[in-house]
């Protein structure tokens, strides 16, 4: 019988990978309404451009984030409720000595010996 638990060692890397990308997502989002709150209040045309840059960075920086996220929360919940994993039928039982038993013919040496002796020495006659 297979026991469904989680790997603990994945769970431990998702949680990390996870929490790493909401703690990025926070701090991009953070970045990207400083910059557009500050290229709002801004008069200099140039530091206005710098600003929107660095927005749009941000905004493409946080989309890619986002998918990150998503991916990753669909591939643990496709493990722990999905699909199961696809995996070779298991190999049947085999004992291996009585198979090498099967395929191993020995001729028979000593057969073979006993005869060539028996053709080399004389016959006697019973006396």
């Amino acid at each position: 019988m297979e026991v469904n638990r989680p790997n603990a060692a994945r769970t431990v890397s998702f949680a990390v990978l996870f929490t790493s990308l909401v703690v990025t997502a926070g701090m991009l989002s953070t970045l990207l309404v400083t910059a557009l709150t500050r290229a709002e209040a801004t008069e200099d045309a140039q530091v206005r451009h710098m600003l929107l840059i660095v927005a749009w960075v941000a905004l493409v920086l946080l989309a890619g984030n986002m998918v990150l996220m998503l991916w990753g929360a669909a591939r643990m919940l496709s493990r722990r409720y999905g699909w199961p994993e696809k995996r070779p039928p298991p190999t049947p039982h085999v004992d291996a000595w009585a198979e090498s038993g099967r395929r191993f013919h020995v001729e028979d040496e000593e057969d073979q010996e006993d005869e060539e002796d028996d053709e080399d020495r004389p016959h006697s006659d019973g006396g």
